[in-house]
C-alpha cells in the first residue's frame, strides 16, 4: 500500500512538471493515473490533492466549470479527512476561479473562508496573500478603495513581521496606488518612496522597476512632469540592466505619452519610435500597438498622412493579432481618412467599406452612417456623384427597415445635398419629401428650415418658381423659430429674385 502511494505521489510530481511545461493534455493524464490508484487505497489525502492538480489544469486552459468541478471533489474529500491546511487552499482557488468569472461576491466568500483557516492553522504567509487577495477584491470589483486599503496594511504587518522585504516592497506598492485614488497625494507619495525604498535595500530591481514608473505617472498626474520623466527613466534603466526588453519598451511608451500630452510632439515622437523599434524585437504587440497608434496620431495631426498610413498598418495588424475589436475599427476608419487626406479616395473608400461592415456587425447605427457618408463624399471626389445617390438610397432603404429615425434624417440630408450637387432633381424632392415628413412629425424646426430650402431649389431648377416661393416663405417661418439669421436672410434674397423672374415672365 505505501508503494501505491509512493507511486501516485511520483505521478503528481510527474503531472506539475507537465503542467509547467504547458502540456496540460499530458499532466491531466498523468493526474488521473495518480487519482485511480488513490482511489484503489482509498487514500482520501491523495485523492483530494489530484483532483486540486486537475482543477489546476483546467482551469489554465480557461475550462472554470470542470475547473471548479475538481476543486469542488477536492474539498469533499479534505472535509471528510478534516485537513484545515488542505481546506485553506482549496477554497483560496476557489476564489481564484471565482474572481476570474466576474462574481466577486462568490470570491470574496471563499477567500474569506480560506483566510479564516489560515489564521486558525497560522500560516502567516499564506494569510498574508489571503488578506492581499481580498483587498484587490474590494478596490477592482467593489470600488472600495480603504477596505482595500485596511485589508493591505493588515497583510503589511504580517510581511514586516517575517522580514519579508519582496512582499512589503509589492504591497507598499499597491498601496500607493490605493491612496493615489483616494486623492491622498502625501500618503501617496510615502508609499511609494517606502516601496522604493525597500525594494533598493533588499535588492528587489522588479518590485523597483513598478514603483519608480508608478511614481512617475503620479508626478505626471499631478503636473510634475521634471519628476515624472526622473522616475520614469530610472525605471528604464533598471529594466535595461536586466534586459528586460518588454518592460522596457512599456516604460518608454510611456514617457512618450508624457511628452505627447505635455505638448512636447518632438520628444514624443523619439521615444514612440524608441518603443516600436524594442517591441518589435520581443514581439511586444501590446505595446507596439500603443506606440504605433499614437506615433500615427502625430504625424496625421502634422499632416504626414504617408507616414501616419504606414504606423496605423502595423497597429492594425498588431490589434488584429490581440484579438482588439474596437483598436481594429480605430485603426481601419483613420486608414480610411489618412488615404482621403492623401487625395487616394479609392483606397479611402476601401477602407471606409471595412470600417463600416464592423460597426454594422456592432450595432452602431450612428458609426455606420458615418462611414457611409464618407464613401458618399470620397465617391464625390471622384466625380461619382450617382454612385455615391445610390450608395446613400441603398443605406436609406435599410433604415426604413430598422426604423432608425434620427439616423434617417441624417442620411437624408446629406442625399439630399448630394442631389442638388448632381443636380438630380426627382431624387431630390422625393427625399425632400420624406424629410419634410419626419420633421413635421417630430416637430423638428431646424430640419423643416433647411428642408424647406432645399425644396425651394428644386422648385426653382424645375422652373417652378411659384413653388420656389412658397417653399422659401416656409424656410424662413421656420428659420425664425430657430433664429437662424443667415438662413432668413438668403431666403429673403431668394424669393427677391424669385419674384422678378415671374415678374419678367
Amino acid at each position: 500500500e505505501n508503494e501505491l502511494q509512493r507511486k501516485a505521489n511520483f505521478l503528481n510530481h510527474i503531472g506539475i512538471i507537465k503542467m509547467n511545461r504547458g502540456d496540460i493534455e499530458g499532466a491531466i493524464e498523468v493526474y488521473e493515473r495518480a487519482l485511480e490508484i488513490n482511489k484503489k487505497s482509498d487514500y482520501k489525502f491523495g485523492i483530494a490533492n489530484v483532483l486540486n492538480s486537475i482543477g489546476m489544469c483546467f482551469r489554465r486552459r480557461s475550462e472554470y466549470t470542470k475547473a471548479i468541478e475538481y476543486y469542488e471533489g477536492s474539498i469533499k474529500n479534505y472535509e471528510e479527512i478534516q485537513s484545515i491546511r488542505g481546506l485553506m487552499i482549496e477554497f483560496n482557488n476557489m476564489g481564484v476561479i471565482f474572481a476570474e468569472l466576474n462574481e466577486p461576491k462568490k470570491a470574496l466568500e471563499y477567500y474569506e473562508k480560506s483566510l479564516e483557516y489560515a489564521s486558525i492553522i497560522g500560516d502567516l504567509t499564506r494569510k498574508a496573500t489571503r488578506l492581499n487577495n481580498i483587498a484587490t477584491l474590494y478596490d477592482k470589483e467593489f470600488d472600495d478603495v480603504p477596505k482595500a486599503i485596511s485589508y493591505t496594511l493588515e497583510a503589511l504587518k504580517i510581511y514586516e513581521e517575517m522580514g519579508d522585504y519582496a512582499s512589503q516592497a509589492t504591497l507598499y506598492n499597491n498601496l500607493g496606488l490605493y491612496y493615489d485614488k483616494t486623492g491622498n497625494k502625501e500618503e501617496t507619495i510615502k508609499a511609494y518612496k517606502k516601496s522604493i525604498e525597500i525594494a533598493l535595500n533588499s535588492k528587489n530591481i522588479i518590485s523597483l522597476s513598478k514603483s519608480y514608473s508608478n511614481l512617475a505617472e503620479f508626478y505626471f498626474d499631478s503636473r510634475n512632469l521634471e519628476d515624472a520623466i526622473k522616475y520614469m527613466n530610472l525605471g528604464i534603466e533598471i529594466n535595461k540592466k536586466i534586459g528586460d526588453k518588454k518592460g522596457q519598451s512599456n516604460k518608454i511608451y510611456r514617457l512618450g505619452r508624457f511628452y505627447h500630452q505635455s505638448e512636447d510632439f518632438i520628444n514624443a515622437k523619439i521615444k514612440y519610435l524608441e518603443s516600436i523599434e524594442i517591441s518589435k524585437q520581443v514581439d511586444n504587440f501590446e505595446d507596439l500597438n500603443e506606440a504605433s497608434f499614437w506615433l500615427a496620431e502625430l504625424y496625421f495631426n502634422y499632416e504626414n498622412y504617408a507616414k501616419a498610413i504606414i504606423y496605423y498598418k502595423i497597429g492594425l495588424e498588431c490589434a488584429n493579432k490581440l484579438d482588439l475589436p474596437s483598436d481594429i475599427i480605430a485603426y481601419t476608419q483613420n486608414l480610411g481618412y489618412s488615404y482621403e487626406k492623401q487625395g487616394d479616395y479609392e483606397t479611402a473608400i476601401e477602407y471606409y467599406s471595412l470600417a463600416q461592415d464592423l460597426y454594422e456587425k456592432n450595432g452602431d447605427s450612428e458609426k455606420t452612417f458615418e462611414m457611409i457618408e464618407n464613401i458618399a463624399w470620397a465617391l464625390n471626389d471622384l466625380g461619382r456623384i450617382n454612385s455615391a445617390i445610390t450608395r446613400l438610397e441603398d443605406y436609406i432603404i435599410s433604415l426604413e427597415k430598422s426604423n432608425i429615425i434620427e439616423t434617417m434624417d441624417k442620411a437624408l440630408e446629406i442625399i439630399i445635398t448630394m442631389c442638388i450637387m448632381g443636380d438630380d432633381l426627382d431624387k431630390g424632392t422625393k427625399y425632400a419629401e420624406k424629410r419634410l415628413h419626419i420633421g413635421i412629425k417630430n416637430s423638428d424646426q431646424k430640419a423643416l428650415a433647411y428642408t424647406y430650402g432645399s425644396l425651394a431649389i428644386f422648385s426653382e431648377r424645375s422652373g417652378e418658381i411659384a413653388n420656389a416661393i412658397t417653399f422659401s416663405e416656409k424656410a424662413i417661418e421656420y428659420a425664425k423659430k430657430i433664429e437662424d439669421r443667415d438662413l432668413i436672410n438668403t431666403h429673403t434674397h431668394n424669393i427677391e429674385i424669385f419674384r422678378k423672374r415671374l415678374n419678367k415672365n
